[in-house]
């Protein structure tokens, strides 16, 4: 994903949070 937010299992459905430092850098 590039849009700065993933889906979280710990949220609700349709909630979002912004990728984490590792996140971002497996994707770079």
């Amino acid at each position: 994903s590039t849009t700065g937010i993933t889906l979280d299992a710990d949220l609700a459905p349709g909630e979002y949070r912004p990728l984490t430092e590792e996140e971002i850098a497996s994707v770079v």
